[in-house]
């Protein structure tokens, strides 16, 4: 099982992912499947076999001494999920700031521009967003209540968006400002 510094590096990783989320990361917008690929799917698989490596004793040892199979395979999916978890928010999480902050970095070199999309939904409970297609494909994030309060009882597919952005990497945007207005 995991030993107590574990357990203190898991928790300092996810008290750090939760303020980069909230406080630090900028808004971006768009899709790339090299995005997935690169930044989710390679820092954790490589996270995975960097944790099976480093623990390999310990699993050598508690799969031999398994004799049921049901133990066998909860014993499976349960260090498979540890280790989704552990390589997220170690690999992963520096993968995504690391790609965030190159991001933020090639956009700011760009010049502004005006992308205009059309608004899907408006959910103003809970965690306001705005929701909407770039592209073809669903977008969203997150705003204050304050600002979209107004559109409470209008349908939100009567209005558009106008966000300004700049062009960054793999077809993301660095959200700069919005504006919603009437069609």
């Amino acid at each position: 099982m995991l030993e107590e510094k574990h357990y203190r590096i898991i928790i300092g990783l996810m008290i750090f992912g939760i303020v980069y989320y909230f406080f630090l990361k900028p808004i971006t917008i768009g899709n790339d499947v090299r995005y997935s690929i690169c930044i989710f799917w390679l820092p954790t698989i490589f996270g995975m076999l960097a944790l099976g490596i480093y623990r390999r004793n310990f699993l050598i040892k508690r799969f031999a001494t398994k004799k049921i199979i049901s133990s066998y395979i909860f014993d499976i999916f349960y260090f498979l999920l540890q280790g989704i978890i552990f390589s997220y928010l170690s690999f992963g999480q520096l993968a995504s700031i690391t790609w965030e902050i190159l991001n933020y970095k090639e956009a700011k070199q760009n010049p502004q521009e005006i992308i205009e999309c059309d608004i899907e939904r408006i959910w103003l409970k809970k965690n306001p967003t705005i929701d909407f297609k770039l592209d073809n494909k669903f977008e969203r994030f997150k705003v204050k209540y304050s600002e979209i309060k107004q559109y409470s009882e209008e349908n939100p597919t009567d209005y558009k968006i106008n966000i300004k952005v700049h062009k960054g990497i793999w077809n993301h945007y660095l959200v700069e400002d919005y504006e919603i207005e009437k069609k």
